[in-house]
């Protein structure tokens, strides 16, 4: 048994993707676009980043904004971070479920977020909370992992609560076909 957890140890990373989550260099750049179109003309917009994704964090911590980071547990947080290049301003960090957490509504300007599950945003109450943390004009950039047959279903879906403002999928490997950045702004 000794011999196993060292070998774990020596071989865990303290947080990783895999490599079907990992954002690739074209996604960033594309999460980079569409954030910096949703900030743009905006006085200390309020963000929030929901995971712990280092990449994000990155994006946000580069253009000098605070952010308000919510994953399932600190930890996960935590290590994350010593894997971001940027030191960003202050962060807030809430642990828990997004839907469950007693967030302020209309608070938010951007919520950016890496690869959110079909299912997820198959439930409404996920979307529903989004779009209600949202302020009038708010935009939500997220990475959806879902199977291009499932996409329809999804962005009908989706259509109950944003306005799809535009969608892309510049990865170039095997995953390519599992994987769509949305931005979304709030419908009124």
């Amino acid at each position: 048994m000794k011999i196993i957890k060292r070998i774990l140890r020596k071989n865990t990373k303290p947080y990783h993707h895999t490599p079907l989550t990992e954002p690739t260099e074209s996604e960033l750049k594309l999460f980079e676009k569409y954030f910096s179109s949703s900030v743009a003309g905006k006085t200390n917009p309020r963000v929030m980043i929901i995971g712990a994704s280092p990449e994000l964090r990155d994006i946000v911590a580069k253009m000098k904004l605070r952010a308000t980071v919510v994953a399932q547990n600190f930890e996960i947080i935590k290590r994350a971070s010593s894997l971001m290049k940027r030191k960003g301003k202050k962060e807030t960090w809430l642990q828990g479920d997004l839907t469950k957490l007693p967030l302020r509504e209309k608070h938010y300007d951007i919520i950016i977020s890496d690869t959110v599950t079909f299912a997820d945003l198959l439930k409404k109450n996920y979307l529903k909370r989004l779009r209600e943390l949202l302020k009038k004009n708010g935009s939500v950039i997220l990475r959806a992992m879902v199977l291009r047959k499932n996409e329809k279903k999804l962005e009908t879906n989706i259509k109950n609560f944003f306005r799809i403002l535009d969608k892309g999928n510049p990865r170039g490997d095997v995953f390519k076909d599992y994987f769509s950045i949305y931005l979304l702004r709030r419908k009124r």
